[in-house]
């Protein structure tokens, strides 16, 4: 094992250094407790990527490695336009490493940061969105962690937006019977990030479906139109007995500029009984197409026909997003990610609860870095 693998728990491979004999690191993205995200490029191809580092410290603990070759796996089976690409993952050195799209921009979270969104720009932005989620399910990847640091909004070189993509698949449920030997949790763990939890992911049910993503995503339209969640508590358990227990302010009293219809719209995806909610995110996306700005010529496919699952081939989707703020596309290196050396209240985590600070922003992100930090410091 190198002096890099075994010299501290922050160990990562430095600039200049080559993963593999074939990815040569640029620099640091971000760091927390427990991943590091480094630039590199290929070094036959040049295309540039983001690689995810498993810190040595926990390649001696099975659930972490676990964990991270189980994100690989679940996001390697779905290959859509709003989800962020796999290419590569292997060991090296000591450690693992996990190669992805490389991605400017900044979260949903971050741009919420900044103010609620029109009704518009809010389906314009998540319609794309949800067909990432249902191309997930088509492939028997239930997510289990939506939420709008899990929603990313690149930019190109020009700084221009490209479609959002959907992040972050290390606590996803794989449904099919085959994949059952990838499961990550046991039964009556709860996983997830609270503020997004439904209630019967709250409750530690382990036969939780499509609907879970149903419910969170939801909430993130909730969020999206007022600037606020709906549920939140002063720690994970008060939160989670609100999820459970407790009808949220309906959005159009909170926004009267939002139509009731998709209040009501809303108000669905988030019942508390499953039974009660859309049967799939194809049927969510159906009811929030008709809010789309007619100039948005991806909301039309969300009204087809579907079949009698709820799911259907989902199309491809066309370099539309919201506006993004101006100085969205970073240049300089971010070295100042902050670290997570225990579980963050808007990160996810594995209960039994512990009390948490505020949300956390991410600026140049690559899949959900510090998310991953937090579930395997939880893991420790």
């Amino acid at each position: 094992m190198s002096e890099l693998a075994t010299r501290d728990n922050q160990a990562h491979p430095p600039p200049g250094a080559r993963i593999a004999e074939k990815y040569e690191v640029v620099r640091l993205i971000g760091r927390g407790g427990m991943g590091a995200v480094l630039e590199a490029f290929h070094t036959r191809t040049e295309r540039r990527v983001a690689i995810k580092w498993l810190l040595p410290g926990l390649v001696e603990n099975p659930a972490a490695v676990a964990r991270f070759e189980h994100e690989a796996k679940a996001s390697g089976r779905i290959d859509h336009p709003n989800v962020v690409g796999i290419h590569d993952f292997g060991e090296f050195e000591g450690s693992y490493y996990l190669v992805m799209d490389y991605l400017e921009g900044l979260t949903l979270g971050e741009r919420l940061e900044a103010g609620a969104l029109g009704v518009a720009e809010c389906a314009r932005l998540m319609l794309p969105v949800l067909r990432g989620v249902a191309a997930a399910h088509e492939q028997g990847v239930i997510h289990r962690d939506l939420k709008p640091d899990n929603i990313f909004l690149p930019v190109d070189r020009n700084g221009l937006p490209r479609p959002p993509k959907v992040l972050d698949f290390g606590i996803s449920k794989l449904e099919r019977r085959e994949a059952r030997d990838l499961e990550i949790t046991r039964a009556g763990e709860v996983v997830g990030t609270p503020f997004y939890m439904s209630p019967e992911q709250s409750q530690g049910k382990d036969d939780v479906d499509a609907r879970t993503d149903v419910f969170s995503l939801g909430i993130i339209l909730y969020e999206c139109l007022t600037g606020r969640r709906p549920f939140t508590g002063k720690s994970y358990a008060e939160t989670l007995v609100k999820i459970a227990t407790e009808d949220a302010t309906p959005v159009d009293m909170l926004a009267p500029e939002v139509p009731s219809e998709l209040a009501a719209v809303i108000e669905t995806a988030m019942a508390k009984d499953p039974a009660e909610r859309y049967a799939g995110v194809a049927e969510l996306g159906a009811a929030l197409a008709a809010f789309a700005d007619q100039s948005f010529d991806g909301g039309a496919d969300w009204t087809g026909s579907f079949s009698a699952t709820g799911t259907r081939s989902v199309p491809s989707v066309p370099a539309v997003a919201a506006e993004l703020p101006e100085a969205v596309h970073h240049d300089a290196p971010h070295h100042d990610a902050p670290h997570h050396d225990a579980p963050h209240h808007d990160a996810p985590v594995t209960l039994p609860v512990a009390a948490g600070p505020s949300r956390r922003t991410l600026g140049l992100v690559a899949a959900g870095l510090l998310g991953l930090a937090a579930v395997l410091a939880a893991l420790a």
